[in-house]
């Protein structure tokens, strides 16, 4: 499901960034499959940071010295130390670097969608579009964390065929605390299927919501990135 999310995420910020930018050519790279800090449950593939960072830095690197202005990378993994390898490591890359910049387009985080202050900005989103979200869904969004509610919703936004009509009677599994998500959380709350939080409230339409409120927030700050200085230095002189 992440991967899923961070390459449509990347597809569309190439979709909208070549409208902005018509001159400009985007190519989307293949997506990696893995991640580091993940739940431990039945399908879940879990790889050191240290490997995420090599595979990053060998794949990006490559495409830095063949001529490349631009590297974005997308996640929907918050494992801590998945985003911290790619964060570090498209920091070095792009210091490295003498005429690319690359940027870890730090918004894809799911949990940075799902702060207090978040969920306030994006129920007036809706509420704007003519779609306010329900008391259940509100309610919903401040214990969602895995699998849940904004993942599932995200999906069925996407790409209905790749959720799994069952996941409507999925019973909610809640954390008193989101914040305190360890590796065993998805397997010890409610029945140990793996989601935290409600995945059986989600819909297309607030998929679609989710989409849209997140480029708006997103697409500013990274055509400010497509529009810099090629070389980090000039930027900062």
């Amino acid at each position: 499901t992440d991967a899923l999310i961070a390459a449509e995420c990347a597809r569309e910020f190439a979709r909208r960034a070549r409208h902005a930018r018509p001159s400009w050519h985007f190519v989307q790279l293949p997506t990696l499959f893995a991640g580091s800090s993940t739940q431990v449950y039945l399908g879940s593939v879990e790889v050191p940071a240290e490997i995420i960072r090599k595979h990053v830095a060998a794949v990006c690197g490559h495409f830095v010295k063949h001529g490349y202005r631009r590297v974005a990378l997308f996640s929907a993994h918050g494992g801590p130390s998945h985003v911290k390898a790619l964060r570090e490591e498209a920091s070095v890359l792009d210091g490295e670097s003498k005429s690319c910049r690359v940027k870890f387009a730090n918004h894809a985080e799911i949990p940075n969608w799902l702060a207090p202050s978040t969920i306030h900005e994006f129920a007036a989103f809706q509420k704007a579009r003519g779609t306010p979200l329900s008391e259940d869904e509100l309610r919903a969004l401040r214990t969602d964390s895995h699998a849940g509610l904004v993942e599932t919703a995200l999906m069925l936004a996407v790409n209905p065929s790749w959720v799994r009509p069952l996941f409507s009677d999925l019973a909610p599994a809640f954390l008193e605390d989101p914040t305190q998500v360890g590796p065993l959380t998805g397997a010890t709350v409610g029945k140990g299927l793996g989601h935290i939080g409600t995945p059986h409230l989600a819909h297309a339409q607030l998929g679609h919501g989710l989409w849209e409120f997140f480029f708006e927030r997103l697409m500013p700050e990274m055509l400010v990135w497509l529009d810099a200085p090629a070389t980090p230095n000039a930027a900062k002189e």
